[in-house]
């Protein structure tokens, strides 16, 4: 008993000691006068406000409606003008600045505490089943360069959906990074080998990141205004029925009439794009009236909605996707159709973030067909017919055919189409099309292509089919032209220097594997005059896997690229 008596004595003690401890750095923390805020304090009242550290005066921060932290919450002060006198009675807790030094490992329940104390926030969230010690790394050489102007962590979750109790935006893979500027989510910085979207991003230099954002827009106003503020000019409109999404309540429409996931960026070699879900019809037709269409849209169609920079004016292409869950369908906008109307750069390849063989199409200015870009093993020939009617738009703006090689453009200006296929800084091959221009003619040539079958030497208008060529690697006891590995010829196969590797990871008892696996017979048949590409798989409940290559989840699938194989490219499937 009197054990027990001492025990609650001591807690007692305790939290005395923490409250008065709490009620003494709240007090301390009171501006009683405006001319109590320091130099100090109004710096740090700037960068949670997101620009740059300068000396502005308390009542401009006022008018602006500066936020502020007030107990772990963002307050923001009341508007003022310069005329009316400022509140001394403003409590204004500091938050964490210069942030602390390292890279912090923090659980999901300590996550959001410990952001909303710091001013700028880098965090890696990742699984632990696919946690690898290179995005650690990453880390910890970004926090290196940063160090003291940013806040850096990585949080390690148990589950696919626990990290959405603290991140509130959609689901998207792991591992990600995401940057945090004063408790409000700026997006998903992608993961690359510079450090120039970080830098950028820490020093004021954009406001948001390269990723997905997410916004809630009422009416076609404020996205109006969203995309002049932020400079976007691409966007894809998806009615939210036509994925089977439940349609909001009433009492929860206004708040969620659009949901839209911005990728913006001050980069001029990346198209910023806008996602949109219209729940509407009303909203429909509010959102396309009076703007130009190529081919016929209704309400119950997806649709990829295009503004060329150079044109006022805006274009909406239809495009019907065979996909009906909307994560799939999201993240099949975002790596393929979005890539695919990017502008080409001064190399003139087709820019890409994820190191995928590139297909680029350059026509001449006069044609029908002007600059568009493929990925190769995203677009092979079942899929490209169904995507030739937004990949082919029309771009009005040629400099990027001014900037063609001599040869190329003398070709272009002859009226002929020209495909550059990089694999690889060192090795490009060019074919020219000289046939009829129309889509169905350039389809059936770029399907040529994609089979293999278009011989180097000779043009479109004479092109010569290749001889067939038998099936890729070793025909196994069922006739099947997908090679089947072991874990003991996995190095003399896999990481063969000479050909690209399609490695799929399966399993017997997956039934998603086993319908995987007929497509990827019907993929092998179609691609079997590819001579550089080689199309595998491996059953893991008999063979072993490398653990830099094992799967996350299956039907996996990874391609070895012929020049890199130590950075094979995850290529994701439905």
């Amino acid at each position: 008993m009197t054990q027990r008596v001492m025990r609650w004595v001591v807690f007692s003690m305790l939290i005395g000691i923490y409250g008065f401890w709490n009620h003494w750095m709240v007090n301390a923390s009171v501006v009683k006068d405006r001319n109590q805020l320091t130099k100090k304090d109004i710096r740090i009242a700037n960068v949670v406000r997101g620009v740059s550290p300068v000396k502005v005066s308390l009542e401009a921060a006022r008018i602006a409606n500066q936020s502020v932290h007030h107990r772990g919450k963002i307050q923001s002060l009341p508007q003022a003008n310069t005329t009316q006198m400022v509140d001394p009675k403003v409590i204004l807790r500091r938050p964490i600045w210069p942030p602390r030094k390292g890279v912090h490992r923090l659980n999901p329940r300590s996550f959001k505490t410990q952001t909303e104390r710091n001013v700028l926030a880098i965090v890696l969230f990742a699984l632990r089943k696919d946690w690898d010690r290179t995005m650690e790394n990453r880390l910890i050489a970004w926090e290196k360069k940063f160090s003291g102007k940013a806040f850096f962590a990585h949080v390690v979750v148990k589950g696919d959906f626990q990290w959405l109790d603290c991140a509130p935006f959609t689901y998207r893979e792991t591992p990600m990074v995401v940057a945090v500027r004063a408790s409000r989510w700026q997006g998903e910085i992608e993961i690359t080998e510079n450090d120039i979207t970080i830098e950028r991003f820490i020093h004021g230099q954009i406001d948001m990141v390269l990723g997905p954002i997410v916004h809630e827009v009422r009416h076609t106003t404020t996205l109006k205004r969203m995309f002049e503020q932020h400079g976007a000019t691409a966007m894809v409109f998806h009615n939210a029925g036509a994925t089977g999404i439940k349609a909001p309540s009433k009492k929860d429409f206004f708040s969620n009439a659009f949901r839209v996931i911005a990728v913006t960026h001050r980069d001029k070699l990346l198209v910023p794009a806008v996602y949109v879900e219209i729940f509407t019809e009303e909203l429909f037709h509010q959102v396309t009236h009076n703007v130009k269409t190529r081919g016929k849209i209704s309400f119950n169609s997806t649709m990829f909605f295009v503004r060329y920079p150079a044109e006022e004016e805006w274009l909406i292409i239809p495009f019907q996707p065979d996909f009906s869950d909307p994560v799939t369908l999201e993240r099949f906008l975002f790596l393929n159709a979005i890539p695919a109307i990017w502008p080409v750069d001064r190399d003139n390849s087709v820019y890409f973030s994820y190191g995928a063989p590139v297909l680029a199409l350059f026509t001449s200015a006069s044609g029908i067909f002007d600059v568009a870009g493929l990925r190769i093993m995203e677009s092979m020939k079942d899929r490209f017919e169904r995507r030739l009617q937004y990949v082919l738009a029309d771009l009005k703006d040629t400099r990027f055919v001014e900037a063609l090689p001599d040869k190329d453009r003398r070709r272009l200006q002859s009226g002929f189409a020209l495909i550059r296929n990089r694999r690889g800084a060192a090795n490009i091959s060019r074919y020219v099309y000289g046939g009829e221009r129309s889509e169905d003619g350039l389809a059936e040539w770029i399907g040529l292509f994609f089979d293999g079958a278009l011989d180097k030497t000779s043009r479109a208008s004479s092109t010569q089919i290749a001889p067939p060529v038998s099936g890729q690697g070793v025909v196994s006891e069922t006739s099947s032209l997908v090679r089947e590995l072991t874990e003991h010829d996995w190095s003399a196969h896999v990481l063969d220097g000479t050909k690209d590797v399609l490695v799929v990871q399966y399993a017997d008892t997956c039934v998603a594997c086993k319908k995987f696996n007929v497509m990827l017979e019907d993929v092998a048949a179609s691609l079997s005059h590819v001579d550089s590409l080689d199309i595998t798989r491996i059953n893991l409940q008999r063979e072993n896997v490398p653990s830099p290559f094992r799967a996350t989840s299956i039907p996996y699938v990874l391609l070895f690229p012929a020049n890199r194989k130590n950075k094979p490219i995850s290529i994701r499937m439905n």
